[in-house]
């Protein structure tokens, strides 16, 4: 909503707010305490220390690709703030 009401430049605050979530959200996963192997729906969900790794590089992964776009989106005149919006949701699902 944020860039909604922002309305003109709105990309570069909306990007850098994504990455900081990506960021906190990668240090959460880091300090959660994970002493065991669990697991959830019959086995299908399964959190331990590779799940949390992979999960922490994914996150890592698209606050690079947002930060790393940021030039690109300004030469090609496409300021448009769903872009790191959308790109949160890719990495959500």
């Amino acid at each position: 909503m944020l860039g909604v009401f922002l309305r003109g430049d709105a990309t570069n605050r909306i990007a850098w707010l994504s990455v900081l979530a990506l960021i906190v959200t990668s240090v959460l996963l880091l300090w959660s305490p994970s002493a065991a192997t669990q697991t959830a729906f019959q086995s299908l969900y399964v959190v331990d220390q590779f799940a949390v790794f992979l999960k922490v590089l994914v996150l890592i992964g698209s606050a690079l690709t947002i930060i790393m776009s940021l030039d690109y989106i300004a030469r090609e005149n496409m300021r448009r703030f769903e872009f790191p919006i959308l790109l949160l949701f890719a990495t959500l699902a």
